[in-house]
């Protein structure tokens, strides 16, 4: 398939509304609310350790619980799939959600606007989606154990989020990579739903409270913009 000449020449706002309109109605709001709880079960269950070991393992519970999370979202979605996959060295597997000619994984960040560590499974996915968004040699490799009719038409973004030394959730988003994984061209902020899902959340388990981020923090992280 030839991509349409002006592809390349896309603006960070025509991208943006390009990601936004390829996500399945509902997707977002289930995806964070798989987040908070998979945060909320990642307190409960480190809650015994002692706080060195609980510092060291929170963000390994955390990611196995929403990983497992984000696939049960999907599946309540019309129009998303959601698939496990192994990284490059199958050491460990990841999530990948398919909708509407998009790829979602997801990662925790250090900081808003930033794009995840570097991973040979993300690299390759950035190079085969978006190559066709930006025309590029229809020969770069695709993803392990992918047919190329899988990239017709695929854009690739990252589901984000951010939380501070205590755990606390305060930022989600989906950030959107160049072909080469190391650049941002756009974003998504996704913290409208994450405060609707900390509310959710605590409505539903009182004793139990998320807390959520205060109104400034989320402002200021949003002044610190990838360069």
């Amino acid at each position: 398939m030839t991509p349409s000449p002006d592809r390349r020449n896309l603006s960070r706002a025509e991208l943006e509304a390009l990601v936004k309109a390829k996500l399945a109605e509902g997707f977002v709001s289930s995806a964070i609310l798989a987040l908070v709880l998979a945060n909320q079960d990642a307190h409960k269950l480190c809650a015994t350790f002692a706080k060195p070991e609980r510092r060291d393992s929170f963000g390994h519970v955390q990611r196995g619980l929403f990983e497992k999370r984000l696939r049960h979202a999907a599946s309540d979605i019309d129009g998303a799939t959601a698939r496990v996959r192994r990284n490059h060295k199958k050491t460990s597997s990841f999530t990948e959600v398919h909708m509407n000619g998009l790829v979602i994984t997801a990662s925790a960040v250090q900081a808003p606007y930033k794009l995840p560590r570097g991973a040979e499974f993300r690299n390759t996915r950035a190079r085969s989606s978006q190559r066709l968004l930006f025309a590029l040699d229809s020969g770069v490799p695709l993803a392990a154990n992918d047919d190329a009719s899988d990239h017709a038409e695929l854009l690739f973004g990252v589901l984000t989020h951010c939380q501070n030394q205590d755990g606390i959730l305060y930022d989600a988003r989906i950030v959107i990579p160049d072909h080469t994984g190391r650049h941002l061209l756009g974003s998504l902020d996704l913290n409208d739903q994450l405060r609707a899902a900390l509310a959710s959340a605590n409505e539903e388990s009182p004793e139990e409270q998320v807390q959520e981020p205060q109104p400034g923090v989320i402002a200021a992280a949003a002044t610190k913009k990838e360069a």
